[in-house]
């Protein structure tokens, strides 16, 4: 039978094939200095996973007696190593590559309020969106400077241009939410985006309306 791995344990598992031999604090440490929340790096997280893939016997631990702190040292098993190949070439799914977006939600929903408000609702996310790509621009840096293995650069910068290019989508939506705010047309913009969008991706657009004459919202 298969060993199926969850996300979590996937990533754990290259990690630890990566860096072997390696602690279970020195992974967490790989968590914590990623810019990604996807996880927190939290000790009640990364722990009992590791635990678990050694019980499964997809990791081996070794502890170091001479060591005052009893560490473990981290080894993936045969097992284990087919367990994260079986899971790296499984078939990518939808949520894979496009996931739940909470900010995409927010900005879908931001037609319902008065024209007033949208900048004020945006603000924030602008600040904390420029927080995630200096958090970004640093981290890759850092992985540049110490990586020998060139697909984590790769992801590293992956997640560097995502952010980037999140920053200018926001731009374009506060744009917008500015120029609704002073009373002036914001959708004939919108329209020809999409269309430039489409048009660069190789997409027809027969069948796309003309933009409509936009209703201002009030105050």
């Amino acid at each position: 039978m298969a060993d199926d791995v969850s996300t979590l344990e996937r990533t754990l598992l290259g990690l630890v094939a990566l860096d072997q031999p390696c602690t279970a604090y020195h992974i967490r440490q790989r968590f914590i200095q990623s810019p990604s929340p996807r996880w927190s790096g939290s000790a009640g997280a990364i722990y009992p996973a590791l635990s678990r893939l050694t019980e499964r016997g997809l990791l081996a631990a070794r502890e170091d007696s001479e060591n005052p702190r009893r560490a473990r040292w981290l080894r993936i098993t045969s097992r284990g190593r087919k367990a994260l190949k079986d899971a790296l070439l499984a078939p990518v799914t939808r949520r894979d590559v496009m996931d739940y977006d909470p900010l995409r939600a927010r900005v879908r929903a931001l037609g319902a309020l008065p024209a007033s408000s949208r900048v004020e609702a945006l603000a924030h996310s602008s600040e904390e969106l420029d927080d995630a790509l200096t958090d970004a621009k640093n981290f890759l840096r850092d992985v540049m400077d110490e990586a020998a293995d060139p697909y984590r650069v790769l992801a590293a910068l992956g997640g560097l241009r995502a952010a980037a290019a999140r920053r200018r989508w926001l731009d374009d939506v506060m744009m917008v939410a500015q120029r609704q705010a002073q009373a002036r047309d914001g959708w004939a913009w919108v329209h020809d985006a999409a269309i430039g969008a489409l048009n660069e991706m190789g997409h027809s657009q027969s069948g796309i309306h003309e933009a409509p004459v936009e209703k201002t919202s009030s105050s």
